[in-house]
């Protein structure tokens, strides 16, 4: 049985993070694993994600030394999960119950895959879900979608995103050139 890690960064999130980890514990497949990294948080982060996670050994809590960003942040997490699929989601995210089984049952049916995504959608900064999604392009060949995302806009949606660790390990760590915006 697949199991899947959570790569995920923390930076100043202390109003969101205990949603995101009431969202991970809520998930109807426990097969997952947490890997946060606080990036040196001035606020209440770090406590936040102590006080929730250490009742929970699936929850692996890294402090980074001082404040290193996105993209080292994201390459130790990476580095450190435990098994081949990661999900990478950041603390101010919020997952629906059925995310781990849906990702899990996606890699197990589709072998050949190396990543998948799932449909956003997007909510108020009081947690209220909002009319505006941000869905995939079905009716798009392959070459149009890598077009779009990667050439045109940098639109790589980032929550939701899983893959296969194997094939992101060759590039790790990824160099901070490559970074636009987090969110």
């Amino acid at each position: 049985m697949h199991k899947l890690t959570f790569v995920c960064p923390c930076y100043n999130h202390e109003s969101y993070v205990a949603l995101f980890l009431r969202s991970l514990l809520a998930q109807t497949n426990p097969n997952w694993e947490l890997v946060i990294i606080d990036d040196c948080s001035v606020d209440n982060s770090f406590s936040k994600i102590k006080t929730i996670g250490e009742s929970d050994d699936r929850i692996h809590l890294i402090q980074n030394p001082y404040n290193q960003g996105i993209n080292a942040t994201f390459s130790k997490g990476v580095e450190q999960a435990n098994t081949e699929l990661i999900s990478f989601v950041a603390s101010d995210d919020i997952l629906y119950p059925e995310y781990v089984e849906t990702i899990l049952k996606t890699f197990e049916e589709n072998p050949e895959i190396v990543a998948c995504y799932t449909p956003l959608k997007h909510m108020d900064l009081q947690g209220a879900l909002l009319e505006t999604t941000t869905p995939l392009p079905m009716d798009k060949t392959d070459a149009e979608i890598f077009a779009h995302m990667f050439l045109e806009e940098n639109l790589l949606p980032s929550p939701g995103m899983a893959f296969k660790k194997s094939v992101l390990a060759p590039y790790l760590p990824l160099d901070m050139g490559l970074l636009q915006y987090s969110d």
